[in-house]
């Protein structure tokens, strides 16, 4: 009697899509290097930090932006940023307290580390910083004689600015909606001066007009 061998197909294992964890790959850019510091972020961070009786909220993300960069002593003593921590140690919102203090001391061990190794400071040219100045006392203009208008007009154009990346069409246009805005829709600006809308929500109003 003939014997054969009879080939049973093997038995494959379900996969099980649900159990699989696929790893989420980031590209790393060098702008997200810690050492890597564009010092107009370190100015518009610092001008929003700066606002007197801000919502926590608003100051506490600010810092978690901060903490991402190490930036060079030199930049340090040009924007007085440690004196702007110094006084978020002390501020009433637990959470906001302990997250500068804790920026802070880990600046200050990095640097009595002596790993203060020279950083890529990514800076802007004469002819933009000279557009943004104009833009800064247009909105001044719009803000005075409150006391912080200075302050305000710096933090409103650097965030602007944050979202154009240049001084194109788009960075004008935009600056003009906020002055228009500013100028005549006195409700907008008073909720503004009083705290009750935030210098970024107003930067991020969807049509400027003007």
């Amino acid at each position: 009697m003939d014997k054969y061998v009879i080939r049973k197909p093997r038995d494959i294992p379900e996969r099980k899509k649900s159990q699989e964890k696929v790893k989420e790959l980031k590209q790393t850019t060098i702008f997200s290097l810690k050492r890597v510091v564009v010092v107009e972020d370190i100015k518009r961070i610092k001008s929003l930090l700066e606002i007197t009786d801000q919502d926590s909220e608003v100051i506490f993300d600010q810092l978690k932006l901060l903490e991402q960069k190490i930036p060079s002593k030199e930049v340090l003593l040009e924007t007085k940023l440690g004196l702007t921590l110094k006084k978020l140690k002390k501020h009433e919102n637990v959470e906001v307290a302990a997250k500068a203090s804790s920026i802070y001391a880990g600046w200050k061990k990095h640097f009595k580390d002596k790993l203060d190794k020279p950083c890529i400071e990514v800076r802007y040219d004469n002819a933009t910083n000279k557009c943004r100045d104009t833009s800064r006392r247009l909105i001044c203009d719009c803000l005075s004689p409150h006391k912080e208008s200075a302050l305000l007009a710096d933090s409103i154009e650097r965030c602007i600015f944050e979202r154009t990346k240049n001084t194109a069409y788009s960075y004008r246009r935009h600056i003009r909606g906020i002055v228009f805005t500013l100028r005549y829709k006195e409700h907008i600006k008073q909720e503004l001066l009083n705290k009750q809308l935030t210098v970024i929500e107003l930067c991020q109003m969807k049509k400027p007009t003007g």
